[in-house]
């Protein structure tokens, strides 16, 4: 089964998870187009696709004067000693936004992680995402959640996800995927899990034929 695209046959494949997320115009087709989009990418293959779920828009965060707070220790296994954000942050009340549709895609590709992280921002442009600020409404977000078993910290890249753990718009359609998923760190996704309630979160019903959980091959 090789992988989609023009590709070096020497290279390793690495297997790869992405967030997707929309809250802005039709934002049930803008997932289901960007994981059209995931298909197509070069060196890569997309493997399988989570259910579509429904969840509330995040409440915006003013970050907090807290200088060396001590992140979250389950955030600490995952991303190293990066500080985590919002555990120094003070929420206030969420800005009126749509909710948001969310899914998990798994994708096996012999890009490396800037490259890909490339290609996604590609996508998003290819949507009309224009970034101003963090918290605002977007057509269209991908993040790459996990890359293999690596930890990486760079200016514009940091995996696995800060936030994954936090997140049950992530984690849910995570394991609905990879239900026996083991995260850097070898902390496993099922206690994660346990750790993030479900909330609001619920799954969209489409026609049959948007729902599988196996994706087709690129050019299929």
């Amino acid at each position: 089964m090789s992988l989609s695209g023009n590709h070096n046959s020497n290279a390793a494949s690495t297997m790869t998870y992405i967030g997707i997320g929309s809250n802005l115009n039709q934002p049930i087709q803008q997932v289901l187009t960007a994981l059209k989009s995931l298909a197509k990418l070069p060196n890569s293959r997309l493997l399988a696709q989570s259910s579509l779920y429904r969840s509330h828009a995040l409440k915006v965060p003013k970050v907090a004067d807290t200088g060396s707070a001590e992140p979250n220790p389950i955030d600490t296994g995952l991303i190293g000693t990066r500080a985590i954000e919002s555990d120094q942050a003070i929420e206030s009340p969420a800005a009126a936004q749509n909710d948001y549709i969310n899914a998990v895609a798994k994708l096996e590709t012999r890009l490396p992680a800037e490259q890909l992280l490339l290609a996604l921002q590609a996508i998003e442009q290819s949507h009309g995402r224009i970034r101003k600020q963090r918290w605002e409404p977007r057509p269209l977000d991908l993040d790459i959640l996990l890359y293999g078993d690596q930890t990486i910290a760079t200016d514009t890249l940091n995996v696995p996800h800060p936030e994954i753990s936090k997140r049950h718009f992530v984690l849910y359609p995570l394991a609905e995927i990879a239900p026996e998923l083991i995260m850097p760190y070898d902390i496993s996704l099922a206690d994660l899990l346990k750790r993030c309630p479900i909330d609001e979160l619920a799954i969209v019903e489409l026609a049959s034929e948007t729902t599988s959980n196996t994706a087709p091959s690129a050019g299929e």
